[in-house]
């Protein structure tokens, strides 16, 4: 099995105006105005209120951001343009297979559109499905497939914009997850060599963790 790691992607915030240009070039035209969608009507006064305030902490390591550690699972910090933790499995199974490894990311800049919309469709308006998928096979080796298209997930109280790739055997498959907590992208990358249907349970599992704590 191969010990390959992910390397730090890259993240492109919009700015204020992009971001919000963004969102209104996405609704249809009528009469040459923009149509409010009923769904996006409905979708907006449904979303949580915690996503349109900016959490206490952001002046801390990862902005406040953390996950659990599982058990027999280690993590380690890095600082950088873009904040990261690396939680690494040393479970029997971990060491001896599927040798997972999950990185939660945290962009320092924020983006600076307003949080009423759910987190999942706010990346899907300013980043994009090809943005999403193309990192997905960019973060896999050679010669993977999606296997779940970029899309919205509700995990916990938190709406998430994942996918999914299946690598070649002997190579890690990749579960990618983007939200917008705060005004800031945060992301969750995890590998697995694990092949089967459920090989993503363990990181969604982890994404249920994820929490801004003040």
């Amino acid at each position: 099995m191969s010990n390959e790691i992910i390397e730090r992607p890259a993240i492109d915030p919009l700015p204020r105006q992009d971001a919000a240009s963004a969102v209104l070039r996405s609704l249809p035209r009528s009469n040459g105005m923009r149509v409010f969608p009923v769904i996006l009507l409905a979708t907006l006064l449904s979303a949580p209120a915690a996503h349109a305030q900016i959490p206490s902490g952001w002046d801390k390591p990862m902005h406040g951001v953390s996950a659990e550690t599982p058990p027999q699972w280690t993590s380690e910090y890095s600082p950088a343009d873009t904040q990261m933790t690396t939680y690494v499995c040393h479970t029997a199974a971990c060491e001896s297979a599927t040798q997972e490894v999950c990185k939660l990311i945290v962009t320092n800049k924020p983006i600076g559109l307003s949080g009423y919309l759910p987190s999942g469709w706010m990346v899907s308006l300013t980043i994009g499905a090809g943005k999403i998928r193309n990192s997905v096979l960019k973060g896999s080796h050679e010669g993977a497939t999606v296997t779940k298209d970029p899309g919205t997930e509700w995990i916990g109280d938190q709406s998430w914009y994942t996918a999914e790739s299946l690598a070649p055997y002997g190579w890690k498959s990749l579960f990618h997850a983007t939200a917008v907590i705060g005004q800031r992208f945060i992301r969750v990358r995890c590998q697995t060599c694990d092949r089967s249907d459920d090989r993503f349970d363990f990181a969604r599992q982890f994404l249920a963790s994820v929490r801004v704590k003040p």
